[in-house]
């Protein structure tokens, strides 16, 4: 099976994905088709990343539960048709920085909404090679590796801040470990008055 890979740029005032966004709509824009338009279904795996200037964070394992693979004519189109697809404003749409540094011209949409599967709030593993469109494709086998390394990174950058280790999600005993922000961010936090 196929897990997907989705890299969500968040500005360094953002914390982690939080389960209210977690559904999303998530969406994509490209000139030409690339994976994995017309190939993301409902019930598939999804890792979310969650990218920073500084730093990146596996945030979510999520599964799409509509997926929307269509050709629009225009930037305009492709805002319509994810607002009516899922019940968001255009002109929230219209605001998303992503879409408006698109040129306006015929191309590819891949939009989709989510439930999640677990919280991960793991490191980005070294070697995890994500396209320059956002996306990456990996094995179970791969994906069971990449998430093990994480964890390996996880537990060793809860020992440096000196916090408690990972909570595993299947373990009832504990609260999950804080979320863990971008260095900047953290940094810009020190440094406020």
């Amino acid at each position: 099976m196929t897990v997907f890979v989705y890299l969500r740029k968040r500005s360094n005032r953002q914390m982690l994905t939080s389960a209210e966004e977690v559904p999303g709509p998530y969406w994509s824009l490209w000139r030409q088709r690339r994976f994995p338009a017309g190939e993301l279904t409902p019930g598939d795996r999804v890792l979310l990343v969650d990218h920073w200037r500084e730093d990146d964070r596996l945030s979510w394992e999520v599964t799409p539960t509509n997926v929307e693979h269509v050709v629009v004519d225009s930037k305009a189109d492709a805002i319509a048709h994810i607002a009516q697809a899922f019940g968001v404003d255009e002109d929230t749409v219209a605001d998303d920085s992503y879409l408006s540094a698109k040129e306006d011209n015929r191309s590819i949409l891949l939009a989709w909404a989510a439930e999640p599967v677990c919280r991960l709030n793991l490191p980005r593993p070294p070697g995890l090679k994500i396209e320059r469109h956002g996306w990456a494709r990996l094995t179970d086998t791969e994906t069971e590796g990449l998430l093990a390394v994480a964890k390996e990174l996880a537990e060793t950058e809860a020992t440096a801040l000196g916090l408690a280790g990972v909570h595993d999600a299947a373990d009832d005993e504990g609260p999950p470990r804080p979320d863990v922000v971008s260095l900047e961010a953290f940094r810009e936090s020190v440094e406020a008055p």
